[in-house]
């Protein structure tokens, strides 16, 4: 019998990113942003540097910017 290993680096688009996030659970989604925090805790800045690069990128459209509005608003421990 022959065995290989086969080892590939995949890097998911962005549609496929918003796809994964949109179809998993509530609790996995909270899971997450709590890894997101995680990951930032180690930049050399802080996380508000990278929102507003994103905040200012052409591509961003007023839905995507609605989407980034409303996450905000809810992540506040009251909801809006």
């Amino acid at each position: 019998m022959i065995e290989r290993t086969i080892r590939t680096h995949i890097k998911p688009s962005p549609d496929e990113l918003a796809f994964c996030f949109c179809n998993v659970s509530s609790e996995e989604q909270a899971m997450f942003f709590n890894e997101v925090a995680r990951i930032v805790e180690n930049w050399d800045r802080p996380f508000p540097f990278q929102l507003e690069a994103l905040r200012q990128e052409k591509c961003l459209t007023r839905e995507g910017r609605e989407v980034m509005r409303l996450i905000g608003d809810y992540g506040y421990e009251g909801g809006i």
